[in-house]
């Protein structure tokens, strides 16, 4: 660490979607849609200059029990089978305290492709993940006016089997019933407003990248495995990037489910998933990285030994 330079130090804030009308009998109130989210933040710069630079710009899914006693800074929530789950989607700001600047935000969301509709006992197909990636690195490419904060992958909610609308903030999980989502990439981006004259000089090109970060199984059999744990991942992480010397543009820990869902036939490159409310399941912690540049794969002695998989449940014949 560099003992002459100050610490680093880190500020949010919460862009909670404003109520556009009120909720139906069964149903829940409508809100702003996501462009009216940022467009109402970029506005109020003019009057209230922000605390520093802007480092990420997430979107954080929250279940909401009723609107008018919903708190974003609530870290936890419970779930009750046969009851139908509400969420709302807040846009967290993070920043970098002292930096000056007054950036605008936005958001660039890429939607993968269908390449079939399904039918009466099929699922639709949608094309992979890392498809959905190459697509929005062609759109960074061209970006010389944009800084890149981050990148996010989502699950966005299929609205009659399929509609992707990446601007509705609420959704809803209904009991008893599977619900159907796709996996969007969000590409963060910061930019100075249009009426400062000057400026920074345009961003060089970005060639953006993904690798994803499984945790390693530690054991097999008859059960449901067990795997190493995220600060386990972790190392192994920052492994690959020393030996690699890649420049990270941002990460995301990702809950993705193991057996059930679109996972269970395309694995962590899926970007079709579902929800049924009916059945067990069981989740996976991933880590992305985001990067400028494509690396090679290290050689395996520079990387930390994987774990010895253990065989559990099994008779063993003596």
């Amino acid at each position: 660490l560099d003992q002459s330079r100050p610490a680093q130090q880190l500020e949010y804030c919460n862009l909670i979607p404003q109520q556009t009308g009120h909720a139906g009998l069964f149903g829940l109130p409508t809100f702003e849609t996501l462009h009216e989210v940022l467009e109402r933040y970029n506005q109020q710069l003019m009057h209230q200059p922000p605390p520093g630079r802007v480092l990420a710009v997430e979107t954080q899914e929250m279940k909401i029990p009723s609107y008018s006693g919903f708190d974003p800074d609530r870290s936890y929530w419970s779930e009750y089978g046969g009851r139908n789950r509400h969420f709302l989607f807040v846009v967290r700001v993070f920043y970098e305290l002292g930096s000056t600047g007054c950036e605008e935000i936005g958001a660039a969301d890429f939607v993968p492709l269908r390449q079939s509709s399904g039918g009466l006992f099929s699922f639709p197909k949608y094309e992979p993940f890392n498809n959905v990636i190459a697509r929005a690195a062609q759109w960074c490419s061209q970006q010389s006016s944009l800084r890149f904060c981050n990148a996010q992958s989502l699950e966005i909610k299929l609205k009659s089997g399929t509609m992707v609308d990446t601007q509705r903030m609420s959704y809803t999980e209904h009991a008893e019933r599977t619900t159907f989502f796709v996996r969007v990439l969000r590409v963060a981006y910061s930019k100075e407003p249009a009426l400062m004259e000057g400026g920074l000089p345009p961003s060089p090109p970005l060639s953006l990248h993904c690798k994803t970060f499984m945790p390693l199984q530690l054991t097999r059999g008859i059960f449901v495995p067990e795997f190493e744990s995220l600060s386990a991942t972790k190392k192994r992480v920052e492994a690959w990037i020393r030996a690699t010397g890649a420049r990270v543009l941002s990460c995301e820990t990702v809950a993705m489910r193991l057996f059930t869902g679109g996972e269970a036939h395309a694995g962590i490159e899926s970007s079709f998933t579902y929800n049924n409310g009916n059945r067990s399941e069981y989740w996976i912690f991933v880590l992305r990285a985001y990067l400028d540049g494509s690396y090679q794969e290290p050689p395996q002695e520079v990387m930390p030994p994987p774990p010895e998989v253990r065989d559990v449940g099994c008779c063993a014949i003596l």
